[in-house]
């Protein structure tokens, strides 16, 4: 009995390991593919934008060196209405084809602090509002890789000529170009393929950062070696699988989320169906020991207490058995 209940689970534990071992398998098969998709998906968008803003900083560079803005600002308190006029007219058109030169660009300004007014490529001529010579004093003094962070945008600033955090000398000219919250929110948005997914970009300070999808209250500050990939659990006891990709030349870092509820709604059939053949192979071992003991161990009992009685001198011990098997032959015999 114990030989072939040994035999029996010696069949079904390895069906048994295999099948874990196949639903296991396709767990780390998925996670691998989805975290890798995330990732790569997030080194495309980190690289394009880093690309996209180095050509916007080389059109930002050479409008800011160009000898006719030099010349337009330079003699404007000499110029007559008309060619005043004119002339703005003309800077204020350069800077509309350097707003539609990119999506990524949502206003191009010329920013003049010795009048001070602002030429937009949006609002045109105006009085340049009081914040606005602390931030470009900041940004051009102190910009961070070429992007300064400032009222929750994106912004890119140089002064001409260059200035000195140790000069107090104000400069003719200051270039803005504002980046679009609303086009890097689209391509955000592209990344959340998933219910529950969630995209965020920051700034190394996290002064600066746009959010879309579900926010998990990602507030790190601290730049990691990318690419890398861990799980968050959240304060509601949500799990998330979280992609991080770096931008150094921008100081940005892009997060990328997705919940293992989501990433693994897929392997709930492969899971029911081992808990199904877990449960079915515990019946089996059940259902062969009950057999087992049905057929052989119950019979076998009978017989070794029938030869019990007989040796202590009952001779008249007969036992019945109605099937035609060898322990009714047995049985026979011993009869």
């Amino acid at each position: 009995m114990t030989i072939l209940l040994v035999l029996f689970l010696a069949v079904i534990v390895p069906m048994y390991l295999l099948g874990y071992g196949i639903y296991q398998w396709g767990y780390g098969i998925t996670t691998k593919e989805i975290t890798g998709s995330l990732h790569t998906r997030a080194s495309f968008f980190i690289t394009a934008l880093e690309t996209e803003l180095q050509r916007i900083q080389k059109v930002h560079q050479e409008y800011l060196n160009d000898p006719d803005l030099y010349y337009v600002v330079n003699t404007l308190s000499i110029m007559s209405n008309y060619e005043k006029n004119t002339n703005l007219l003309s800077i204020e058109k350069r800077l509309r084809l350097i707003q539609d030169s990119s999506a990524y660009i949502e206003e191009a300004t010329l920013y003049l602090p010795r009048l001070p007014k602002t030429i937009s490529s949006l609002r045109g001529v105006v009085s340049a509002p009081d914040n606005w010579q602390a931030l470009t004093k900041e940004a051009v003094v102190f910009p961070v890789s070429g992007l300064s962070f400032y009222e929750d945008s994106l912004y890119l600033c140089e002064s001409y000529p260059s200035a000195n955090q140790y000069s107090d000398y104000v400069p003719q000219y200051v270039l803005v170009i504002r980046i679009s919250n609303e086009r890097l929110m689209e391509d955000l948005k592209s990344f959340n393929l998933y219910p529950g997914s969630g995209t965020r970009l920051q700034s190394e300070d996290g002064l600066f950062w746009l959010q879309t999808g579900e926010d998990i209250n990602i507030r790190e500050n601290e730049f990691r070696e990318s690419p890398w990939v861990r799980t968050l659990r959240t304060e509601d006891k949500k799990t998330f699988i979280l992609v991080s990709e770096v931008s150094n030349s921008l100081n940005l870092q892009m997060y990328s989320y997705v919940s293992e509820q989501v990433i693994y709604s897929g392997l709930n059939a492969y899971r029911n169906l081992f808990l199904a053949f877990s449960i079915i192979s515990l019946l089996l071992i059940l259902a062969f020991f009950w057999f087992s003991r049905w057929l052989f161990s119950k019979p076998i009992r009978r017989l070794v207490a029938s030869l019990r009685q007989v040796e202590e001198g009952n001779l008249d011990v007969r036992i019945e058995y109605q099937v035609n098997d060898e322990f009714g032959y047995l049985y026979k015999r011993f009869n």
